[in-house]
């Protein structure tokens, strides 16, 4: 029996520290029609519920994007900004008016991090879809296999198209000041913020339209 509750208390302890091995962003729609702010989306169980349901909701929201991008959390509100990306607004906080589903969740977080910072804050749709994603450039460094180094150029995109069968794409970020640094180009905002948060804003005002009563909220653990 006592190994059953050590293993218990070990999953309970993984599952709510595992967002402590890097940053992620928990991100959920509301909506508004004559007030107050409602919830968009499904709802989860919360796998950890059964093992503490002292300090867990049974349900959570469900996440609308899970990719751990650090380049959009650096345009979302500036964090893990290292590259000197601009952020689409000063980060503002958790609005005051949140839906019960997000709030509860919220909540959990702010007692469960001991006072780390969360980086909260929230953009309208209509922001999100008026921002310049792809006229905005930024210019990127990294370390890449020598073998291919020579592809890349600072006035071009990253040279997928060039690239040789046989070696794995990738880089590792770096520093342009780096001694180990060989690769450098031109990306836009949309690129950098990748194709799945792109679909979602397209999906997202293909159904409501460029519309300031939908609001992403998000923080980062």
């Amino acid at each position: 029996m006592g190994g059953i509750i050590t293993a218990i208390i070990n999953f309970v302890t993984a599952a709510k520290n595992w967002k402590y091995m890097g940053t992620d962003i928990f991100l959920y729609a509301e909506w508004r029609h004559n007030e107050p702010w409602q919830f968009i989306g499904e709802m989860s169980e919360n796998i950890v519920y059964q093992y503490d349901p002292e300090h867990e909701n049974p349900y959570h929201p469900k996440d609308l994007y899970n990719v751990r991008n650090y380049n959009l959390f650096a345009i979302l509100a500036d964090v893990r900004n290292d590259v000197g990306y601009e952020c689409i607004a000063p980060r503002r906080g958790i609005p005051n008016d949140l839906s019960p589903e997000i709030k509860s969740y919220f909540e959990v977080f702010q007692s469960e991090e001991m006072g780390r910072e969360l980086y909260p804050g929230w953009l309208t749709l209509e922001e999100l879809v008026h921002f310049d994603w792809h006229g905005k450039r930024i210019q990127r460094y990294g370390r890449v296999d020598e073998r291919v180094a020579h592809l890349f150029h600072s006035d071009r995109g990253f040279p997928f198209r060039e690239w040789p069968q046989g070696i794995q794409i990738g880089y590792s970020r770096m520093p342009k000041a780096s001694k180990y640094c060989n690769a450098c180009w031109t990306e836009t905002y949309a690129e950098s913020a990748g194709p799945d948060f792109m679909e979602l804003l397209d999906t997202f005002s293909r159904k409501y339209g460029v519309s300031k009563d939908i609001r992403l909220v998000f923080w980062f653990a």
